[in-house]
C-alpha cells in the first residue's frame, strides 16, 4: 500500500512561481504513484500567493508568525501525510523529482536532505560565497558537531517521516530553521541521509528573501549554542594548557634548569593572560553543567568554595615566600630576578581564578535557592 504524502510550500509573496511549484508538485504525485496533499503555508503574503493557489486547488494555510522556519513549521503540524516534503516556492526545486526522496523513506530513513552538490546547479542559481563559503562551511560544521554525514545541510527541499516529528523539538522561526530539523534529528538519533537535487535559477521577479552574511550568522550562532563542549571546552582547554605549558617551560629556563628560547617577562606575562583567558572560558562551561544540577536543586556551594580557596591559599603560599625571601634574604630554593618574577604570576593567575571561582559560585548558590522557591510553591 502507497504511503500518503503531504508536499509543504512554504511561500511569501511567490506569485510569478506558485502555480509552477503547484504544477509540478502535482506531477511528482503521480510521477511518484501515490495518493498525496499539497499545502501551501503562506506567511502572510501581501500579492496574489494565496489566490493563485487557492486557483489550483490545493489547500492553502496562514502562518501568521512571520519566518520561514514558521511557515514550515506551521506545514509540518497541519499535514497529514505519513511522508512530509518540504520545498521552497521559488520554483528552484523540482517537485516532479520527490519520488527519490519518498523511495529514501520507504527504505527506512527518517530525513532525507536534498543534496545540492550532488546535483546540477544551474548557472547563476547559486551565489559564489553560497556555493563556495557558506554553504559548505555550515555543512562541515554541522557534520562535525553532531556526527552528521550530508552533503548540504541547506538543502531546501527535505522529506521528513511524520511520525518521528514528536521526537524532534522544532523552536526556530528564520532561516536557521533548516540546520535546526537537521541538528535536532541528529540529537534525537533518527536515520538521516541525502539525495542528489537539482537547483534551478530564482524565477521570482523580486529579491531573495535569503541575507548571505545575516542568516549564515544565524545558522553558525544556532549550532554553536547547542555544542557548548566545542564552544567553551575546546578552546578554554586550549588555552590553559598552552599558557601552563608556556609558563613552565619559561620557569625552567629561567631557573636554568633547562635552556630554551626565551622572550622574558613578556612571554610569561602572555602566557598567564592566556591561562585566566581560558580558564574564564572553562569556568563558563562547568557552569553551564552547573546550571543544569541547579534545575535538580543538587547545586553543592560548599565543595565549589573549598576548591576556590585552594587556588587563593597556594597563592597566598608563593606570595609570602617571596616576600620573605626578598626581605630577609633567607631562601629555601634559590631564585634569581627571572624566576622569581615567574612564580609571581603564577601566584598572581592562582588568586584571579580563585576569586573568579568563588563569585560564580556564589552565583549560581543564588540561582539555585531561587529554583528552590520556584519548585515549592
Amino acid at each position: 500500500m502507497a504511503l500518503a504524502v503531504s508536499i509543504i510550500i512554504p511561500a511569501y509573496n511567490e506569485e510569478t512561481t506558485i502555480v509552477q511549484c503547484i504544477q509540478k508538485a502535482k506531477e511528482g504525485l503521480q510521477n511518484a504513484g501515490v495518493e498525496g496533499q499539497i499545502l501551501v503555508a503562506d506567511n502572510n503574503s501581501t500579492d496574489r500567493t494565496k489566490i493563485l493557489a487557492e486557483q489550483e486547488g490545493v489547500e492553502v494555510l496562514s502562518v501568521p508568525v512571520q519566518g520561514y522556519g514558521s511557515a514550515c513549521y506551521g506545514g509540518l503540524m497541519a499535514a497529514t501525510g505519513d511522508i512530509l516534503i518540504l520545498g521552497d516556492a521559488d520554483d528552484t526545486y523540482d517537485f516532479r523529482a520527490i519520488d527519490r526522496f519518498i523511495q529514501k523513506i520507504e527504505d527506512g530513513y527518517d530525513l532525507v536532505i536534498g543534496n545540492r552538490f550532488a546535483g546540477t546547479i544551474e548557472q547563476g542559481a547559486m551565489p559564489f560565497l553560497h556555493r563556495y563559503l557558506g554553504t559548505p562551511v555550515l555543512t562541515f560544521c554541522c557534520n562535525m558537531f553532531f556526527g552528521t554525514r550530508i552533503g548540504d545541510v541547506n538543502g531546501g527541499m527535505r522529506a521528513i517521516r511524520r511520525s518521528v516529528l514528536k521526537d524532534i523539538e522544532l523552536r526556530t522561526i528564520g532561516m536557521e530553521f533548516a540546520s535546526e530539523m537537521i541538528i535536532q534529528s541528529a540529537k534525537s538519533g533518527l536515520r538521516i541521509t541525502d539525495v542528489p537535487c537539482d537547483l534551478a535559477k530564482d524565477r521570482r521577479a523580486t529579491a531573495p528573501h535569503l541575507r548571505t552574511w545575516r542568516d549564515g550568522w544565524r545558522h553558525l550562532r544556532f549550532m554553536l549554542l547547542l555544542v557548548p563542549r566545542w564552544l567553551f571546552l575546546s578552546p578554554g582547554l586550549f588555552l590553559t594548557t598552552f599558557g601552563s605549558l608556556g609558563i613552565v617551560v619559561q620557569l625552567l629556563n629561567d631557573m636554568q634548569v633547562v635552556v630554551t628560547p626565551t622572550v622574558g617577562e613578556r612571554h610569561t606575562v602572555s602566557m598567564m593572560l592566556c591561562i585566566v583567558l581560558g580558564w574564564s572560558i572553562l569556568q563558563m562551561y562547568q557552569r553551564l553543567q552547573d546550571a543544569m544540577r541547579i534545575r535538580q536543586c543538587m547545586y553543592d556551594l560548599d565543595k565549589s568554595l573549598l576548591s576556590s580557596l585552594g587556588a587563593i591559599l597556594c597563592s597566598a603560599v608563593i606570595f609570602a615566600y617571596l616576600l620573605f625571601s626578598y626581605t630577609t634574604g633567607t631562601v629555601i630554593v634559590p631564585l634569581n630576578d627571572a624566576a622569581r618574577f615567574d612564580f609571581a604570576m603564577i601566584a598572581s593567575t592562582l588568586f584571579i581564578i580563585g576569586f573568579q571561582n568563588v563569585f560564580f559560585s556564589f552565583f549560581l548558590s543564588i540561582l539555585a535557592i531561587r529554583m528552590r522557591d520556584k519548585t515549592t510553591t
